[in-house]
């Protein structure tokens, strides 16, 4: 009779998949370990935690997080190789909320623009601007008149939710062009039998400049043309009509010698 002694093959090592691991409260994950070498004749594991009120670990490696902190799962073999993991619990996310509704007030070209108002439960909020209702939307305030949109938003965080709210509608109102504010040409003179084209206007123009310059007329047509319609509103000048402003402007022509 032979008698075969066949050698009992111990863990020589053991190692988790996972050595560091961030997890939030009220979240669940299970580490995975592997002893080597995988033919060892005892497989048996153990799992601890250093600090059970933070996250518990069953003995399937299922680690449960119970509240914000730090704590290592060890898992040991029965001839005490062992692993670590060391596990982060951040807050869980909270639920975020609009504590006062976005409002914004309108305001006139020039003036210094409204600051939008509204307050988040959690976070810092950030406004952002279009011209359209649903898209192009950035944190450049805008400046010329029309109307426009606004939102307020917060960046969600590992804490709390982020916010978007809806948007809401905002004009800068034209700025009213008053009579004092335009620059009509003075003090003109021409030669009779002259080209109106020889009186010179600055920013005006001469509504039929080949006219010829008489002593029987003392007022002639002429128009300016405002550059920016878009942020200055003309209605109330006298005159104004179709994007030009029309005035009789009086020349003195003298006889020619």
């Amino acid at each position: 009779t032979v008698l075969l002694v066949v050698p009992f093959i111990q863990p020589q090592s053991v190692s988790l998949d996972q050595t560091n691991l961030s997890m939030h409260v009220g979240e669940q994950v299970q580490l995975h370990a592997t002893i080597s070498p995988s033919n060892a004749d005892d497989q048996t594991l153990t799992w601890t935690s250093t600090h059970d009120d933070i996250v518990t670990v069953d003995e399937q490696g299922n680690i449960s997080a119970l509240q914000a902190g730090e704590a290592d799962i060890i898992v040991k073999t029965s001839n005490q190789k062992e692993a670590v993991c060391h596990i982060q619990v951040a807050t869980s996310t909270q639920h975020n909320k609009w504590l006062t509704n976005l409002t914004i007030e309108d305001w006139t070209y020039g003036e210094t623009p409204r600051t939008p108002q509204a307050s988040a439960q959690f976070g810092n909020i950030q406004f952002i601007y279009s011209q359209y209702l649903d898209q192009d939307y950035t944190s450049q305030v805008p400046t010329e008149a029309g109307t426009w949109y606004v939102k307020a938003i917060v960046d969600g965080t590992q804490d709390y939710e982020g916010l978007v709210s809806d948007p809401v509608s905002f004009t800068i109102h034209k700025k009213v062009v008053e009579e004092k504010d335009i620059d009509v040409p003075h003090s003109l003179s021409g030669t009779a039998t002259q080209l109106l084209s020889s009186v010179s206007l600055s920013k005006w123009y001469w509504d039929n400049p080949d006219q010829i310059l008489t002593t029987k007329i003392s007022k002639y047509n002429a128009y300016y043309e405002p550059e920016d319609l878009k942020n200055y509103d003309y209605s109330q000048i006298a005159g104004y009509k179709d994007g030009r402003i029309i005035r009789e402007l009086s020349v003195d022509v003298q006889r020619q010698i």
